[in-house]
Order: structure tokens, then sequence, then C-alpha cells
């Protein structure tokens, strides 16, 4: 029994001291990630005045932007209750959180690659060979039965770091996701903030048209009046209908952008177009603008705003593919094994006696392929260089919407300013063109042409208004704000080993659980016995000139690589970036990007 034992306990020794030997002298090919391009940054917003400016009364500010909850600054209960019931029912959001679901699941099938295949079976068959075949011996009467039953393995190991490289690709590509649905959060505030602003400033639109059409009414009365008295002709009752007629048309159009801004809002909260007609139906007045707006400085847009993150991923995700591609120009080591009980009889088939086993060490090098795998790789760098272009080209885009809108924000409240003075003396001249026109002083026409000089400015300084509301929600949109205190993601890796012998000899690992009052983040690839840190978010300092410094990550330790910052300024090619200083901080609101 001994010598039987003992032979089983051999083949364990001899795959983990194979795997631990070939793992020992593993590594990982392909460039190591380690940030975007740095790119030109301005000092600050050069739309923000330097001094204030007439007719601005919410004036931008350098001051660090204030951006949890920006819409709950209009001041207006039925907004934050939109806002509410889209985060929790619009469907482009689920959509997005799926997506990321889809690539948390899609980690697991690559992380699968650095453990062992294990098969278990079992079978039975009865069978008779021809006799006409040149069978050696007798062929038993009857057929001949087979009982086996065993474990089959087989392990790639990951030598080269295809594997690790592949993970480093889903992890970022996770992150990638998150910031996606974030990205997707700040752009369904702004919508469901500007639909509802477009709603009670075309309802205020109304108000003013309605009244300009009573007022008309009441002045075409006056003018038929005076033609029966003789005291006016009849051009100017014509003139007056004219007029009365075109205030009416206005009403029509108003009334078609109050019911599209009211089925938008429906469909933005996951509702029918038409669910909300009883609630918003009623009319309403603009929401108070907020007395200051914060914008910060254009630094912070690269660790805030979702769509430079999800680019900065990107870059990462497609940095570890060249990795990926360049681990299959060496060969591959494998190890297969079985371990069984076989027997041509029943009663024997569970003895000692009828056991099997074999192990299998093999590699398998290409070594002739027509330049398929050089050219894999080449395709992976290109891929890589256009997302490195994105990036860059997304912080260039971040940059002009925060200029645009702050120029928009300013220059629409000097309008507003004009309009409403425009309104206060239009208002005065049609008082004083009717006393005058009642006592045959002026013609009818002068009245009327002051009349439409007074509704069309009341108009558009309604108009306006609305403008300058939406234009700080665009503000707040270019900011990237909004989703850091609305960020509810609790999921954490099952596995984060860095190599295969972290994976051969430390098992499987346990995920280590999110800090009281934390949200799990992002790490970068690390050795697995590296100490997790439990630094809260807040008070990270964010220097990405420090080597601990975390990449960004909407995820629980999704194994970040770490950006650099001015002292490490990375590469721009991307088969020339350095290693990325491992990083177990949690990310769940941590600043994206880099830190000019």
């Amino acid at each position: 029994m001994i010598q039987r034992s003992a032979k089983p306990r051999e083949m364990v020794r001899l795959i983990a001291a194979t795997g631990l030997a070939v793992a020992l002298s593993g590594c990982k090919v392909g460039p190591n990630y380690e940030g975007p391009p740095v790119t030109e940054t301005p000092p600050d917003f050069a739309a923000v005045p330097s001094q204030p400016v007439a007719d601005v009364k919410s004036m931008p500010s350098a001051a660090d932007a204030e951006l949890a909850s920006w819409w709950k600054r209009f001041e207006d209960p039925t907004l934050d209750s939109l806002v509410a019931r889209a985060l929790t029912g619009n469907l482009d959001l689920k959509l997005a959180q799926a997506r990321v679901k889809e690539a948390r699941a899609a980690r697991g099938i690559i992380v699968a690659d650095w453990f062992p295949a294990v098969s278990a079976g079992a079978a039975y068959s009865r069978s008779r060979s021809s006799n006409n075949i040149g069978f050696v011996g007798p062929n038993p009467p009857g057929g001949i039965d087979l009982y086996s039953a065993g474990f089959d393995a087989s392990w790639e190991l990951d030598f080269w770091g295809k594997t690790a490289r592949g993970v480093e690709a889903a992890d970022a590509t996770i992150q990638q996701t998150v910031e996606n649905r974030r990205d997707v959060m700040v752009s369904l505030l702004a919508e469901v903030a500007s639909n509802y602003i477009v709603l009670r400033g075309q309802q205020e639109r109304l108000d003013v048209t309605e009244h300009a059409v009573k007022a008309q009414e009441d002045s075409l009365r006056l003018t038929e009046s005076r033609f029966r008295a003789g005291l006016v002709g009849e051009l100017d009752v014509a003139q007056a209908k004219a007029q009365l007629e075109n205030r009416i048309a206005q009403i029509f159009p108003i009334n078609t952008e109050i019911e599209r801004a009211i089925n938008r809002i429906g469909v933005l909260l996951g509702k029918p177009p038409r669910a909300f007609a009883s609630e918003l139906g009623p009319r309403g007045r603009l929401p108070a603008a907020p007395s200051v707006v914060n914008v910060g400085m254009p630094s912070e847009l690269l660790k805030r705003r979702p769509d430079i993150r999800a680019a900065e991923r990107s870059l990462a995700s497609q940095t570890a593919r060249i990795g990926v591609a360049t681990a299959d120009l060496y060969p591959s080591f494998s190890i297969g094994a079985a371990f069984g009980l076989q027997s041509n009889q029943f009663g024997s088939w569970w003895n000692m006696s009828s056991r099997y086993w074999n192990i299998v060490p093999g590699f398998n090098w290409p070594v002739l392929d027509w330049g398929k795998i050089k050219s894999n790789i080449q395709v992976q760098d290109a891929r890589t260089e256009q997302a490195m272009i994105i990036y860059e080209q997304t912080v260039l885009r971040s940059f002009e919407d925060v200029e645009s809108s702050l120029l928009q924000m300013v220059s629409e409240q000097q309008r507003l300013g004009s309009l409403n003075r425009a309104v206060t003396a239009s208002s005065r001249a049609v008082s004083l063109a009717e006393d005058l026109y009642q006592t045959g002083n002026v013609d009818f026409r002068t009245v009327l042409d002051n009349q439409i000089v007074l509704y069309n400015a009341q108009d558009q300084a309604v108009t306006s208004h609305a403008l300058t509301l939406t234009s700080m929600v665009s503000l707040y949109k270019a900011l990237g704000g909004g989703w850091e205190t609305l960020e509810q993601d609790s999921w954490t890796p099952t596995l984060t080993p860095s190599s295969t012998i972290s994976a051969a000899v430390e098992g499987f690992g346990k995920p280590q659980p999110p800090s009281p009052g934390e949200e799990p983040g992002g790490k970068a690839i690390a050795p697995a016995d590296a100490p997790p840190n439990t630094t809260p978010a807040a008070d990270l300092q964010h220097n990405r000139a420090d080597s601990t410094a975390a990449r960004p990550s909407a995820e629980p330790p999704a194994q970040a690589p770490a950006a650099p910052g001015p002292s490490n300024p990375p590469s721009t090619a991307p088969a020339q970036v350095a290693p990325p200083a491992p990083s177990a901080t949690p990310a769940e609101k941590m600043p994206p990007g880099p830190r000019p």
C-alpha cells in the first residue's frame, strides 16, 4: 500500500514543482502602461470675468467647483423630484449599468485562464471486435466490458504574462464602462434640467403671448368703437385685426414646444411620453438662478469628467492588449494530467490495482505563421495610438465645452439685462402712444408699432432668461459634475493575482472588503501580498508625480495602473511607456486622469 499511495503524491509534487519553476521564471511581455500623454492645460478659464460685470447676477468664479447635487441650486422642488426619478428609471442609465455587469463577467472568463482546467467523467462501454481485421487472440463471446472513471486536468502556464495582460485590459475595460455609465448620468442630469427649463420657459412665453393677445383684443374693440363713431378709418380696424391674428398664431408653436418638453421628460424618466402631462401641464415659473457658479481650474477636469476618465481607461486597456498579442510570439508551456480507475470487470473497478495516471508536460511554439502574429501586434499598437489621440481630443473638447458655456452664460445675462430695460422703456412708450391716439395726436399705426416692440421685447426677455439657465446647466455638464454623490457601487473582483505564481501558490484569493463608509475602488496590478490601502479617498492628495498614486476607477480593487505626474511624464509612444506603480487605494470616488 505504501508504494501504491506514493505515486499519486509524487504526481502532485511533480505538477506543483513544474508549475512553480516555470511560473517563478515567468514575465510579462509588452509595454507597461504608465499613463496618458501630458496635455497642455491652460492655467485658468479665460471666460471667467476678473471683476464684476454689469447685469451678470450669476457670476462665474474660479473657486473650487461645487458640483454635488448642482441641480438643487436652482431651488425648484419639481426639478429635484424629476432628477431623483430619472436616476432610478432612465433606460439609458440602466443600459450603461448592464454593460458594466457584462465587463465584470468578461473579466472572470479571462481570470479563469490562470488556473488548471479540471474535468471529471465516468463511462461504460461494451464492444466486440471483428474477427476479420487481424484480431489477435480469441474474440470473447458477447463482447468486452470497460468501466472507467477519472479526472483530466490541463494547465497552460502564464509564462509570458498573456493572461496577466488580459486581466489588466479587462480591469481597465470595467473601469471604462463605469466611467461611461457616469458620463450617461452626467448627460441625464443635464438633459432633465434643460428640458424642464425649456418647459417652464415656454409656459412663461405662453403667458406673455396670451397677455399680448388680450391687450390687442382690447385695442381692436377700441378701434372698432372709434370706427363706428367715425373717428378713424377702416384701415385702422384692418391693421388691428391683422396684428391680433399674428399674435394668436404664435400660441400654437409655443404649445407644441411645451408638449414636446413634457414628452421628452417622460421618456427620460423611463415612462411613456404623456405620463407626466398632469403633473407638468400646470404652468410654472422659471427656476431661480444661483448667485455664483464656481468652475474651478481646468486641470480639475482631467480628474472629474467621466468622458476623460473613460478615454484614459480605454488607453490603458488597449496598451495591455499589446502585451496579449506580443505573448503569442513566444512558446506556450502546458501541463496535462489524468488520474482515474479503469477495469473490464465491475467488481474490480474500484480496486487500487485499476488505477491509471499520466502527466504530459509540453510546449507549443508557432514557428511559421507568415507574419500573422506580428501583424496582430501592429494592429494593437495602432489601436493604442488611436486611443491616445481620442484621449487628447477629449481633453481639448472638455476645455472648449467649459469656455463656450461660460461665454454663453455671461453674454446671455448681459443680453437679458438689456432686454429687461427694453421692456420697461417699451411699456412706457405704449402707454404714451395710447394716450396720444385717444386725443387724436398720433395715428393708430404708432400704437401698433409700439405694441409690437413691447411684446417682442417681453418674449425675447423670457427666452433669454431660459437661455441663461440652460447655459448654466450646460456649464455644470461641461464641468462633469453631479455623479460623485450618486455612485453606489460595491462590486469587488474575486481575484487579483499578478501572475501564475500568485494564482497557483496563494490560492484563489480573497477580495478585500471596503472600509466602513468608504466605496471600494480599483487598484493597480500588484503582488498578491501587497497590503491593502484603506485610506479614504477624500483624504488622498492625488499627486500624479507620487509613485503610489492610484489610477481612476469606479470598481473595487480593479487593478488600474497608476498615471504619471509632471515629474514622471509619460511617453507619447504606446510601446515606450514605463511600468505603473502598484496601488490598492479605493478609487470609487477618486478623481480620474493625470494631474497636469
